[in-house]
């Protein structure tokens, strides 16, 4: 992408942000569902639970890319190398991320606790990565460290956003972080996530750079990932 290219983001056409945001709800939520219960009916020797949870992960993200990068075949994807603000930019946001999620999701978790709901399950992710063998663990964390950040960072900063602009910018943020939460399916982490989308949002808009949102998730998901292995998440 060139310098003069950096003056957008521009919105995305309403049919291809369309076609983006469906087509990665079906190959990240609906397919693996799908494709999971298939192996197991057919009876394909997959070396246990963790090989079934490898499998319906990467297959699905990587159809999703491709479904992606058809739909955006003749737009501008929104990334660029990285300026000296954009490195400033990822780094006051990862650490925005993490504090404001942090005590976001503390604060949450003691009113849930004052009301007795229970929110002991966790995002399968963060589960598996938690009790599986080290070798899975490394995969998982490819997984979300890698390949996450940039299927969602493309799904919901640049494609579910255009596709909310008509309802105006911070109608467009908003509705679209707490989509971006919603997903997630993750009652504890739900505000966390949804200050998180926020962040994300602003700093694409921020830079004009869909880079700067993708590392910034990257190293989020790192630290939440590593939590989950080694600590708390």
């Amino acid at each position: 992408m060139s310098s003069v290219e950096r003056d957008f983001p521009e919105a995305l056409p309403s049919r291809t942000a369309a076609l983006v945001v469906l087509s990665a709800i079906f190959f990240s939520h609906f397919f693996p569902m799908f494709f999971a219960a298939s192996i197991q009916w057919i009876g394909i020797p997959v070396g246990g639970s963790y090989a079934l949870a490898l499998a319906s992960l990467y297959l699905p993200i990587l159809l999703g890319f491709g479904s992606i990068g058809v739909a955006l075949k003749h737009q501008r994807w929104g990334m660029a190398w990285l300026t000296r603000k954009d490195q400033i930019c990822i780094a006051v946001g990862w650490l925005l991320s993490a504090l404001g999620s942090g005590i976001i999701t503390n604060g949450w978790k003691s009113l849930l606790l004052y009301f007795s709901i229970d929110f002991s399950r966790k995002q399968i992710l963060l589960d598996a990565a938690g009790r599986c063998p080290t070798f899975i663990f490394w995969l998982f964390f490819i997984f979300a460290v890698v390949l996450v950040p940039v299927f969602e960072e493309i799904t919901f900063r640049r494609a579910l956003y255009s596709l909310l602009l008509p309802a105006g910018k911070w109608t467009a943020c908003i509705v679209g972080a707490a989509i971006f939460s919603a997903l997630h399916f993750f009652l504890l982490g739900g505000p966390g996530l949804f200050f998180f989308g926020i962040v994300l949002q602003l700093s694409f808009l921020k830079t004009n750079n869909l880079t700067v949102p993708m590392l910034i998730h990257a190293l989020f998901n790192a630290l939440a990932m590593w939590g989950a292995r080694f600590g708390q998440a």
